[in-house]
Order: structure tokens, then sequence, then C-alpha cells
């Protein structure tokens, strides 16, 4: 059926809006505490191009390299590292995403349940920051849904090249964050194999055969990290980052309770909780939208749950870990919303009505309104921008609520897709300015950089992973880490260095180096949590 012109400007304006959400973004440095890293190693693969990853000039074995040589190319391609390249680099993986999520929506669905699913996605809270962030997750994201994708495909008409495009989706997923990206598919294939037990549906994908394959690819990766740094290289990559992250993160960080993500998952579909709750009734479960093959939904709840399962199982957690599953779990809040937003036969039930024409109107109405006026609030000043933000989400909020009330949803669901936006948009342009001032570390790098002889290393006390990679990603220079063990005799020696930088809040204690000689030259606070000092000998 051919689209009308009218039809296709729409299309084409939707577009361009999501192109919007995943590239405009303000000018800003690479924030604490995970950007100065990957924008660093991205850096030194740029000038140092090989197979492992390094960090202030040492081997990085935490991560494969396909990220950091995708964010070096992103710099080559841009004319030299910024943060706008490695942010663009997020921003396409997201936008890739969202294609991928619309045309699978699309196909097992319909055309209106995809333009929703994508929209919503893009809106959510996690989605948006990450498309963003400097982060290797939304490359990982991108291949797990096509993973995901191609294993639906796979299961209702079997196919070898859909196969092939399965496992090398897979395979690009262990060469972006390793054993995970063979873990969260599985995790997710397994239960639906289980469900689907007489159909025996596990043998169109060949699993003695490709199996081996991946456990190959597996294998050449960590081969690669051998043959490139040794036996060390393996036991740090394999055991300490794979292995030892997943059952007992001490030294590794992030360790959480098994309930974790429980907690996180409302959190994170933010603000799309009606459609959220209303996965958990029974009748969802027994509907099917118009066109929408009777796989899908049985399949996307297994992707979702077996790897929500298997992530709660690990010790390390962190919300960016649920990325991969938000595309699946989207396109179930888009049908969600959709069978909500259907004309009813008979009258709808009173939950049914309570939750997408009262609450859900509601809390779009304060999502639209709370970043303005919070911004609004905590600079004190009325910016025009502010105003006139405050007073959109308010129009948009208000009208929401009417026609909520008056069980208009899909008027309603107009309203509440301008509150969305709203918020997106007083996140980039009014809140990120106001973040950035305590977020990013790059100004004061750069004084330290103009206080210190050209050309030398830094010294520094207390370093971390955010200090060696915002230093050099901005002046050049190395980092000196100086370790607790015999510091003392060598602030009182004759090889003192005559500039040293501390850094406190990150597990170090304050050194008292001013009763070493040391002067205190320049101090910046970052957030509750990180203080950056800088010491030199009168």
């Amino acid at each position: 059926m051919s689209r009308t012109n009218s039809e296709k400007l729409t299309v084409a304006l939707f577009w361009l809006l999501v192109l919007c959400l995943c590239f405009v973004s303000p000018n800003r440095g690479v924030w604490t505490p995970d950007e100065p890293r990957e924008a660093e190693i991205g850096r030194e693969m740029l000038l140092h191009p090989g197979f492992t990853p390094h960090l202030n000039e040492k081997p990085f074995f935490e991560k494969p390299p396909l990220y950091y040589w995708a964010l070096s190319a992103a710099y080559a391609i841009a004319g030299g590292p910024s943060p706008a390249a490695a942010r663009a680099l997020s921003g396409l993986m997201a936008f890739l995403t969202l294609l991928a999520a619309y045309f699978w929506a699309r196909r097992s669905a319909s055309e209106h349940v995809a333009h929703m699913a994508v929209f919503m996605l893009a809106t959510s809270v996690q989605f948006f920051q990450c498309a963003h962030w400097v982060l290797m997750d939304p490359m990982l994201m991108l291949f797990l849904t096509l993973a995901s994708w191609a294993g639906f495909e796979q299961a209702v008409k079997p196919r070898l090249s859909v196969l092939v495009a399965f496992y090398g989706c897979v395979t690009l997923a262990v060469w972006t964050k390793g054993l995970v990206g063979l873990a969260l598919p599985l995790a997710g294939l397994l239960p639906y194999f289980a469900l689907d037990r007489k159909a025996r549906s596990y043998r169109v994908f060949r699993p003695l055969l490709s199996g081996a394959a991946i456990v190959l690819v597996a294998a050449l990766c960590v081969g690669a990290f051998y043959l490139a740094e040794g036996r060390e290289a393996v036991y740090q990559f394999l055991w300490v980052n794979q292995v030892l992250r997943f059952v007992h993160p001490v030294g590794t960080g992030h360790a959480q309770p098994f309930y974790y993500y429980i907690e996180m998952s409302p959190l994170v579909v933010l603000p799309w909780l009606a459609p959220f709750a209303g996965l958990f009734a029974r009748s969802f479960w027994r509907g099917r939208g118009e066109g929408e093959r009777p796989e899908l939904r049985r399949y996307l709840i297994c992707i979702v749950l077996g790897g929500f399962v298997l992530l709660s199982l690990a010790s390390t957690k962190r919300s960016i870990y649920l990325l991969p599953l938000l595309p699946p779990l989207f396109i179930l809040l888009a049908s969600s919303l959709n069978d909500a937003l259907q004309p009813a036969e008979s009258e709808a039930p009173l939950w049914k009505k309570l939750l997408f024409g009262r609450f859900h109107p509601a809390i779009l109405a304060v999502w639209g309104v709370a970043l303005p006026l919070a911004v609004l609030v905590y600079t004190r000043s009325p910016w025009p921008t502010t105003v006139n933000l405050l007073a959109l989400g308010l129009l948009a909020g208000g009208f929401g609520i009417w026609w909520g009330f008056k069980d208009l949803a899909k008027r309603a669901w107009e309203l509440q897709r301008l509150s969305a936006m709203v918020l997106c948009v007083a996140a980039l342009g009014l809140a990120v300015p106001v973040l950035d001032a305590q977020k990013d570390m790059a100004p004061f790098v750069r004084w330290i950089d103009q206080e210190l002889p050209r050309g030398v290393p830094v010294p520094a006390i207390g370093s971390d992973e955010t200090l060696c990679g915002i230093i050099p990603f901005v002046t050049g220079r190395d980092v000196v880490e100086l370790k607790p063990d015999g510091l003392q005799g060598l602030l009182d020696g004759p090889g003192a260095p005559a500039y040293l930088v501390e850094q406190l809040g990150s597990g170090a204690r304050d050194q008292n180096l001013a009763g070493h000689g040391y002067a205190l030259a320049g101090e910046r606070q970052f957030g509750v949590g990180r203080k950056i000092r800088l010491w030199k000998r009168p």
C-alpha cells in the first residue's frame, strides 16, 4: 500500500526527530567516571594500532578491541580525538539499534507498533543517556539486538543466511565485550527452546556445528591476547574480567545484591511505566495485535527474562548492563500500549482505564515538567528557554491528563509524546550545561598542563582509571602512578618530584603533602566523591 505525500512527510519528520535524539548534543567534555577512560583508550589505539587496548601506555585487558578500533576510526574520520567524535560513535550505535528494532517490529507486528517502540525506546532514560555517553555498551546492544532478531527469524522460518547472520552478530558481540556477548543470547534462547520443546526448534540453530564455530571465534580472541601480551593477558582478560566479575567482583567493582535489577527495571524504562505495568496483566499474553506473529510475545519475554536472570546472577551489576535487553523489551511495551489504544468492542476493564487513562497521563505530565522546573529552582534564573520548556510541559501535561480522563487515549498519547520530548530537550539544553561544570575535568586538567614543565609526565597519588584517562586525553602526558608503598621515602628524598597531582575520594587517603614541603597550587571538587589537587615545591 503506497503512502500519500503527507504520510511520507510524517515518516520523514519522525526519523529526523529520531536522528536528533541520537546525535544532537551540546558541546561538553568527557564526564567522570567512565568516559575519560574509554575516550583515552580509543586515542591510544589511534596512535598505536594493534590488538591490545592500552590505557596510560599500559595494556588494558578488560575488554576485546572491537569497540576501541571503531572509536579510533571515529577519531580518524573526525580529524583527531575529541569528545564529540567519541560520542558520535555511541549515537550511531543507538540509531542503528532503533532501525533494527523498527524493522523487527514492523515485520513481526505492525508499522504502528514499530514506530511506537522506536519512539518509546529513544526517549527512555537508560537508552537516551547511553546514546550520549562514551561507552561500549551501545555497540553491544546493537549486535545483540540484531542477534535476537535473527534468532527469532530462524526459529520461525529457518534459513542458512539468517543462521549465519545470528552467529555473526553473536561473534561481533563477543569481540565487543567478551563472553557476555555469547551468554546473553543463550540465556534468552534456552527458555524459549524449553517452552517449545515438542517442536525441537533448537535444531534449526545447528547447535553443535555453530556452537563449535562460536567457541573457535572466542578462542581466537583469547589466543590473540596471548600472542600479543602473554599468559598474564589471558589470565586478566578471561579469569579476572570475565569469570571473577561474574562470581566474585572483589577488586573489579560494582558489587550489588541479587535484587538490584528488580529495583532498577522501573527506572530504566521511565517514563513508560504504564506499558511496563501492562506486561503483568494476564490478558496481554492471551491477546495478539493485528498482523502480529503468534510467537513474537513469547520469544521476546524469553529473551528479556533470560537475560535478566543471567545478569541478576552476576555479582557485578550496573544499570547500563540492562541496555541490550531494552530493544526487545520496548517492542513488548509498544505492543502493550498499542493494545490499550485500540478501540475495544466492549467497555474496557477498570484497571486498564486507571493504568492508561489516569496513571500514565499523570506520569508523563510530571515527566515533562520535572526537569525544567528543577533547573529553574537550582539556577534561580528564569532563562527564556527554561520558562518556555516549562510552559510547554505544563500545557502538554495538562491536556494529556484531561484527554486521559475523557478516555480519549489516542489524543492523550500525542501529548504524552510531547511531554517525553520536552524532558529530552531539557536534559540536553538545560541540565547538561549545569552538570558539565561539575563533571568535566578537562578545564582543570588543562590548567595543570600549563603549570607543569613541557613534555614531562604527571606524577599522581591516588590515581584511578578516570585520572589515567583524562590527563593523557587532554594533555597527551602520561601519568606516573605513585603507590603508597615507599611513598614517604620518595617525598622526603632528593628525587622527590617538583609537582604532584593528588586525587581524593577514590579510596585514597590524604597524604599530608604540606608536611613534606609541598604547597597547594590549586584544587577542584568534582561532585561529592572526587577532588583533584595540584601540589608543588616552593
